[in-house]
């Protein structure tokens, strides 16, 4: 980093801290170093900054940011874990704010693929699942998720409403109860939610393993029936039928 400096002063070196590179050094870090955080492995469910079960990666956090401002939080938000629809965002926004207030400058996560993959096979870890199943499932969350990138003083549940009143319309209030039933159903259990949660596994522990199969089935055909534009009882069509095959595929 220093001979990179007094060459080409204006250049930036970017390198990860995760796994075994997560303590933070006992040396100084140059200041034309980008330290890319990545609080790897943890449980999603809760924040690094206020979770008691990521007591090591909020000490390691707050050793690197004692040590440099050009801090890059990487996050797996939507890593393996895009299908289900997890409330991720009450988990990010904690964290987003800790890393606002202390004057991090850079924020990613993880997110299924790019331009042209709305119907490609994704084969990481022997899903074989149409990407699309993303926007399918997981539309809200990952527009709340975008918009607390940009500001994370925005209220989550705040942000949901506005998504559920303008793309549901009519139909807003069944999907609030489901999302509802989701929510409650993933914040109550103690079981691990991780980077790479399975939708299959997922909708088996957190919907019928709690008996909720019916419940939500019947907030989607009830908000199906009320939705007023083809659009969206396409898409309530939709998330039904991949529903269904997430339980059947069990």
């Amino acid at each position: 980093a220093r001979h990179v400096a007094k060459i080409r002063p204006d250049l930036k070196i970017m390198q990860f801290a995760y796994l075994h590179l997560i303590t933070p050094p006992k040396v100084p870090v140059e200041p034309n170093l980008i330290i890319k955080f990545c609080p790897y492995p943890r449980d999603m469910r809760q924040s690094v900054a206020e979770g008691p079960s990521n007591r090591v990666m909020r000490a390691a956090l707050d050793g690197w940011l004692k040590l440099t401002p050009n801090l890059y939080l990487r996050e797996y938000y939507f890593c393996q874990c895009i299908y289900y629809p997890r409330p991720i965002g009450d988990v990010s926004v904690a964290d987003l704010r800790y890393c606002r207030d202390r004057g991090v400058p850079y924020v990613y996560t993880d997110s299924p693929g790019g331009s042209g993959d709305s119907t490609r096979l994704n084969r990481a870890y022997s899903l074989f699942r149409e990407y699309r199943e993303f926007y399918d499932m997981n539309a809200m969350e990952a527009w709340v998720m975008q918009k607390l990138f940009w500001d994370p003083s925005q209220d989550p549940e705040a942000l949901r409403a506005e998504f559920l009143t303008r793309t549901f319309g009519p139909a807003a209030d069944e999907m609030k109860a489901c999302w509802k039933l989701l929510r409650d159903a993933w914040y109550s259990d103690l079981h691990p939610s991780t980077f790479r949660d399975d939708p299959i596994a997922s909708a088996v522990h957190y919907i019928a393993g709690k008996g909720l199969t019916e419940r939500v089935r019947g907030h989607l055909d009830r908000a199906a029936a009320k939705a007023d534009l083809p659009a969206r009882k396409a898409w309530l069509k939709t998330m039904r039928a991949v529903l269904d095959d997430w339980l059947e595929s069990a």
